[in-house]
């Protein structure tokens, strides 16, 4: 299928609106006076290290807000680039 100029357009302004949505969901969500890892499973990682260092009976508690802020981003970053396509498990 070959779009036209008019559709090529309106695709390119979608993507456009997408990308300053998910920028701006970023910028909205970093804090400044925290460091950053050199990628998502590095900071996993490091946040794992952290959550080993607390009493046992604190981890559960830890590792469930850890992992309700991963979900709930990764939800959000579905929801800017209206994907919601099933993967390897069959979770969006």
């Amino acid at each position: 299928m070959t779009m036209t100029t008019n559709e090529e357009k309106a695709y390119d302004l979608g993507y456009v609106e997408m990308a300053r949505q998910v920028h701006q969901f970023a910028k909205d969500i970093e804090h400044g006076m925290f460091a950053t890892a050199e990628n998502l499973q590095e900071a996993i990682k490091y946040a794992y290290m952290g959550i080993e260092t607390l009493k046992p009976e604190e981890k559960a508690g830890a590792y469930t807000a850890l992992h309700v802020v991963l979900n709930t981003v990764a939800q959000e970053l579905r929801r800017l680039t209206k994907l919601d396509l099933e993967v390897d498990n069959g979770e969006a």
